[in-house]
């Protein structure tokens, strides 16, 4: 649950550097990838934290990033 509080924090806080709001980046998502969520639905997505891979994947593309895939260092 922990984590899932950090992703949800570092989302918005990303929308935020990007001096956008949640309706703009929505607006971004359906003209890009065709969302259909409602402004309530979404933000109720994003306070949740309950997006899927894919819809993770477009709402970073939207933001400017890309989600890189690395692998974790050896812990001991």
């Amino acid at each position: 649950m922990k984590n899932s509080k950090k992703i949800i924090n570092d989302i918005s806080e990303q929308i935020l550097r990007g001096s956008l709001t949640e309706t703009i980046v929505l607006e971004r998502l359906r003209e890009r990838y065709g969302w259909t969520d409602s402004i309530v639905s979404f933000s109720e997505k994003l306070s949740r934290g309950s997006f899927s891979y894919r819809e993770t994947v477009e709402f970073a593309a939207v933001l400017g990033y890309d989600i890189v895939w690395r692998k974790q260092k050896r812990r001991r």
